[in-house]
């Protein structure tokens, strides 16, 4: 048995999803032991098949033995394909911060010249999907895309819609939003972002998943394109005739983030409260606290009062979910989520989240914490006194680490 077996193995059973949790500890202990055997090839194959596990806990050794062994460049050249699969299972493993550089430079590599003769140029929109959440390289991949469209070398009117979709939300996805914070200005390649929205739009957005078409919005929301939501004010659109209960949680709460970046404060007037409360109460039972907290956060400055009622079947959802949660999970949603509810002055919601909330300020990022802190004292929510002034500490410590640095 080889481990090229194995991979194989392991890879097909992923697939189907019905390996047992005693099967993964299995595959990952003898992953561990026989890592140095195993050809790239096979290492991509076993590390798609760990991030298609249910649990990843199992697999943290195993991942971190094959990850040692793939550290320095292999001696056999590594395929556009194999370089994909490598970085995709990396970062479905959330392991971005410890993929090699070498891999990274390949996937750049493969990137660019993923349009000259010879190479498969549909390599380039599953490579776009890894190297646009890795921080070191998102960048560089969406100049890299921008420049070979721009320069003539990318005819995305030959692209299948689905992936021209797919394209524009991983170039959203690697635009960093700080930059814009810090007076930047939205991104530089945002008008290719717009050709790719206006080729969508062409095609009536024909054979479009609920996933694409979400996907689409939020990375117009992201990267400040307004044109699609100008061109829906206008005139009758496809988006119009679609149909939020085809749309998962996850995709409905993109569709609303991505509206919510650019209508601030108003809904548009194909999109009512009424029919996006029928979407979640449809949907509700797949939710998460992730997608609730976007969606709240898209709708908080919403000024459609029938949003209220919206935000109460919300709140029944998310209730439910905050009690079956592990401990100290999901803080960070729940600090969102706090905020939201709070500035639509749901006083019930605002008061539970809060009283969950204040045991966990000091894990909280520093921006969530400043979430979670206004939305408590918007609500008149008093901290008691032991954990108040250990926010304050805590916040001290970090603006003097901050000066040194």
């Amino acid at each position: 048995f080889t481990p090229d077996d194995l991979s194989v193995l392991a890879w097909s059973v992923g697939r189907i999803g019905q390996a047992s949790p005693s099967f993964w500890r299995v595959a990952a202990n003898l992953a561990e032991v026989y890592s140095q055997d195993f050809t790239p090839r096979a290492s991509a194959r076993l590390l798609e098949a760990f991030a298609s596990a249910g649990d990843r806990q199992v697999s943290q050794t195993a991942v971190t033995a094959l990850l040692e062994f793939l550290r320095n460049p292999p001696g056999e050249p590594v395929t556009d394909q194999g370089v994909c699969q490598l970085l995709r299972a990396l970062v479905k493993l959330r392991r971005t911060e410890e993929i090699p550089s070498w891999m990274v430079q390949q996937g750049l590599h493969h990137l660019e010249g993923s349009t000259e003769e010879g190479i498969n140029s549909r390599s380039l929109v599953p490579l776009m999907w890894p190297l646009s959440r890795i921080p070191s390289a998102a960048d560089k991949a969406a100049s890299i895309v921008a420049m070979l469209i721009r320069g003539g070398r990318l005819d995305y009117t030959q692209m299948t819609t689905t992936n021209v979709a797919l394209l524009t939300h991983a170039l959203g996805k690697a635009w960093d939003t700080s930059l814009e914070k810090n007076g930047d200005g939205p991104p530089p390649y945002r008008d290719v972002l717009s050709q790719l929205v206006t080729e969508c739009g062409v095609r009536g957005w024909e054979g479009l998943s609920p996933h694409a078409i979400a996907g689409v919005l939020w990375a117009c929301g992201r990267c400040t394109v307004t044109s699609l939501l100008e061109e829906c004010s206008y005139d009758w659109h496809p988006l119009m005739e679609v149909k939020l209960r085809d749309f998962d949680p996850q995709a409905l709460a993109n569709l609303l983030w991505g509206i919510g970046r650019i209508n601030r404060k108003q809904l548009p007037s194909w999109l009512p409260p009424s029919t996006i409360e029928a979407a979640l109460l449809h949907q509700g039972p797949k939710a998460d606290l992730f997608s609730l907290s976007m969606m709240a956060c898209a709708l908080a400055y919403e000024e459609n009062f029938d949003v209220d009622s919206l935000f109460d079947a919300l709140w029944r959802t998310v209730r439910g979910l905050i009690h079956r949660r592990a401990h100290g999970s999901n803080t960070g949603d729940l600090a969102a989520l706090l905020w939201a509810f709070s500035r639509r002055g749901h006083s019930e919601a605002t008061m539970d989240l809060a009283a969950v909330c204040e045991h966990h300020l000091r894990s909280l990022s520093t921006d969530l914490r400043a979430m979670a802190l206004w939305g408590m004292a918007n609500a008149g929510h008093v901290l008691p006194s032991h954990i108040g002034k250990d926010i304050l500490t805590c916040i001290q410590e970090e603006t003097s680490e901050r000066r040194l640095l």
